[in-house]
């Protein structure tokens, strides 16, 4: 690698101005986000991943430590970054204060790592300050701060970061201990989220520019035979997401949706990223694809104007990367950053997400900074210009980022925002509606839930709520019919299962609520609330002593639940003095 050599003096100097900026990026970040520490939780993956899941809410065991690593949460395994939930959980208890502080000050580390990396691999600080400034404050960076859920955009993004640094240590003195130590921030960055797959095709371009260590094809083999331990460690990931997301069942499928469009809107998304970077106007949590339902797809217009713009913008990046080589590095990191997540391997509903670009975008953020230092340096007026566009830039994209973190306050505030953006869509409504549910607002919710269902007649989870409205109101009917066409779309809603038993027994069904209630127990083990309902209505059919071991997990799930403890010493007691004849049936119900 050729650095240029600089005087000792010069070289403290140095690092103390780059320690300062460090430091004022970090304050700034930590600044602006600063009020999301005051929000709530969403009921947007906050649940699954948090105040929902039994294994966080046990706080650091053995236990809850094993299960990080063999739990499968929304389709995704990421082991670092639920333990990470798992210790707010030990630190803050269930609440979103201390998840939301952990969150903010993790992305103004990022902020702060990103300029003292960019630093030590180009040696300039105005550019380096402006990319990281860019990448800290941008709207984009909302959702992946401002959602307790995306704790793993944040974690991988600061492993990222460790990597590049370790690899520029071994650059500069390579021995088997730093390969090492570079080899094992890529595999805990992985474990946070395999996102990070493509970094090895990164480390490769960054020797190209601005390490400088790439001049002919054979160097370029060579650096890519160095790497292949790494990329080696990135396939067997790649192998381990798609088992995990085939086991959710979070792939969606070719018939819901074909290659063609996947690939389309692939490549619309990418143009579209760039054109929020540039202008982050509109920005929502959910942005539907428009291939779903299958026939609706995108006009062919689109797909080919945003083809034709990728392959101009990756001409030029190629043609000049001799001139500029922070454009075709820039270009490529974001194009090899993207592949991960552009749609490829749908999973979800969405055609692209803000989140996504937490990490791909450093690469045209990059490109532009260093395109407009070239700008800067041609003259005492274009530094003047430069250097007054960039401030007002900075400064514009905070008062974005305030006003963007302000939707993600509440399930409430997120959603209305949502649809207040975008064309409305099945997700954006149903959470809407529960979050209206969640209010008390009834009537509303039942129209938002029913407009889901509306733009998409087999979305499972809109009829389930849609249920339990009908089910507040005692219309014990109209409720079973929904619960029973949803589960047959969907048969992985434990919920459901749950309602639909205590319909049953209302029926006088005690044999067919037993059936729902197991089924939920076996698509979730750990749903304490359907081996309660178990537990209570075995006890209800004077079975106590089944219902005894049903109790017991209760309590292993729930040890804080009296209501539990207190129907399982009824249990208990009944067992003993009439295990054979029965007894008065405890007065415990089933939970709905």
């Amino acid at each position: 690698m050729h650095l240029s050599k600089i005087h000792p003096s010069k070289s403290r100097i140095s690092s103390r101005a780059d320690a300062v900026c460090a430091i004022i990026l970090f304050v700034l970040t930590v600044t602006l986000y600063g009020r999301a520490v005051s929000f709530g939780f969403v009921n947007f993956d906050d649940g699954d991943y948090f105040f929902e899941n039994s294994t966080v809410a046990q706080g650091l065991t053995f236990s809850s430590i094993a299960a990080c690593f063999t739990q499968i949460v929304s389709g995704n395994w990421h082991p670092l970054t639920m333990l990470s939930h798992t210790l707010d959980a030990e630190l803050f208890g269930i609440h979103p204060r201390g998840p939301h502080a952990v969150n903010v000050l993790i992305h103004a580390l990022n902020a702060s790592l990103l300029f003292v990396v960019l630093v030590k691999i180009t040696a300039r600080r105005w550019p380096a300050s402006l990319c990281a400034a860019v990448f800290a404050l941008h709207p984009l960076r909302v959702e992946s701060v401002a959602w307790i859920s995306e704790r793993k955009d944040l974690l991988s993004g600061l492993l990222f970061l460790l990597t590049l640094t370790a690899y520029t240590r071994y650059i500069e003195r390579p021995s088997a201990a730093r390969y090492t130590h570079t080899a094992a921030c890529l595999l805990l960055g992985l474990l946070s989220k395999p996102m990070l797959v493509t970094l090895p095709f990164l480390l490769v371009l960054i020797d190209f520019w601005p390490l400088n260590r790439v001049h002919s094809w054979s160097e370029l083999r060579r650096s890519i035979v160095a790497k292949l331990p790494l990329f080696g460690i990135a396939f067997i990931f790649c192998c381990i997401t798609i088992f995990a997301q085939q086991s959710g069942r979070s792939v969606a499928s070719s018939e819901l949706l074909p290659l063609i469009d996947r690939l389309g809107n692939a490549a619309v998304a990418a143009t579209i990223y760039v054109h929020q970077l540039i202008w982050p106007q509109q920005l929502a949590p959910m942005y539907w694809h428009s291939s779903i339902p299958p026939g609706a797809g995108m006009p062919v217009s689109r797909i080919l104007l945003a083809s034709v713009t990728l392959l101009c913008v990756t001409s030029l990046a190629v043609i000049f990367r001799g001139r500029a080589p922070w454009l075709f590095v820039g270009w490529f990191w974001y194009l090899g950053m993207l592949v991960p997540v552009v749609g490829i391997v749908q999973v979800g509903w969405q055609a692209h997400a803000d989140r996504y670009t937490y990490l791909p975008l450093i690469g045209v953020t990059l490109a532009i900074s260093f395109g407009v230092d070239a700008l800067r340096r041609r003259g005492k007026h274009w530094a003047i210009c430069v250097h007054g566009i960039a401030g007002i830039a900075v400064v514009a994209i905070s008062m974005l980022t305030y006003n963007q973190l302000g939707a993600w306050s509440s399930s409430l505030t997120l959603w209305k925002h949502a649809l207040s953006v975008q064309p409305p869509n099945p997700l954006a409504l149903n959470n809407y509606g529960a979050a209206l549910t969640a209010e008390g607002r009834n009537d509303e919710a039942i129209l938002a839930f029913q407009q889901a269902i509306e733009l998409n007649p087999r979305f499972s989870n809109a009829m389930s709520n849609l249920a339990r409205q009908h089910l507040a109101r005692g219309d014990d009917q109209r409720a079973k019919r929904l619960l029973e066409q949803s589960l047959q779309i969907d048969a992985r809603q434990p919920d459901a299962y749950t309602a639909l038993g205590g319909i049953y027994l209302r029926e006088g069904r005690p044999a067919g609520a037993l059936l729902m209630y197991k089924q939920a127990v076996e698509r979730w083990p750990d749903f304490a609330d359907a081996h309660y309902n178990i537990a209570v209505t075995l006890a209800q059919q004077e079975m106590y002593q089944e219902s005894l071991a049903y109790f017991r997990r209760v309590l292993e799930l729930r040890p804080e639940d009296a209501e539990a403890r207190s129907a399982m010493r009824t249990a208990e007691h009944l067992a003993q003095v009439l295990p054979t004849t029965g007894g008065d049936v405890p007065t415990t119900q089933a939970k709905p």
